[in-house]
């Protein structure tokens, strides 16, 4: 059973380094490497890597207000970790980094970036309530701010944009959803359907990216391969 704050000696062998995902969304030259758990779901797992250069791990020593997580499918921690150890530091990590926030939201794999149905506000909840599910619909990102990040129709990054709950206190899928639309104005290229997944944290506060149903690092697709049911939340 894995936990926050486990701690994992990892090889880097060919079919991990294709599959573990960076900030530049690849892990380069790293060789033996040594990783502890942040945050993780069934599907992938958000890891602090320790750099043996600068004797300490990245989030401490790039520190938390700015950080892109380094991420990996759940799976192949099981499959190739050895746990070494345990880490409490990280435990205190969870609210400077938000971990508890959910890994994605919003998915739909039928609509697209592009479509009449993100034209009006009205329109767009009227279609959700009565197309997706209770547990899509009440699914939240329990935080008043967030900063999005917008793509290209190739794939390139826009500049993040801070937005704020209408409510002040939480996003619904909807809201989150509606609001990326007002910045994702293209479909993104080798992309299907509509989805928003987090990044990291910018300035103090938690960052999401911008997406279709399936995630950029490829994740969910390869576990929808493996003859997994992914839910669309």
């Amino acid at each position: 059973m894995i936990k926050q704050g486990d701690i994992f000696l990892l090889d880097e062998r060919e079919e991990l380094r294709k599959s573990t995902k960076l900030a530049n969304w690849m892990i380069e030259n790293l060789g033996l490497f040594t990783c502890r758990s942040l945050s993780f779901d069934n599907i992938e797992a958000f890891v602090d890597i320790y750099h043996k250069d600068v004797n300490n791990w990245s989030t401490l020593e790039y520190g938390v207000k700015n950080i892109i997580f380094t991420r990996m499918p759940f799976g192949d921690i099981i499959k190739y970790g050895n746990k070494i150890g345990f880490d409490e530091v990280s435990i205190g990590l969870e609210k400077k980094l938000f971990l508890s926030l959910p890994h994605r939201i919003s998915r739909i794999i039928d609509v697209n970036w592009e479509d009449n149905i993100f034209c009006e506000q009205n329109a767009l909840f009227s279609y959700l309530e009565s197309t997706m599910s209770i547990e899509w619909l009440e699914r939240k990102i329990e935080l008043p701010e967030i900063y999005l990040g917008a793509q290209t129709k190739t794939g390139g990054w826009k500049k993040d944009e801070l937005i704020k709950a209408d409510n002040g206190i939480y996003f619904t899928s909807s809201e989150v959803l509606w609001k990326a639309s007002l910045l994702q104005k293209v479909n993104i290229k080798n992309s299907i359907g509509v989805g928003i997944y987090r990044s990291g944290v910018k300035r103090g506060i938690p960052s999401y990216y911008i997406g279709g149903y399936y995630d950029r690092a490829g994740f969910l697709k390869s576990y929808e391969k493996d003859g997994n049911n992914i839910i669309d939340l």
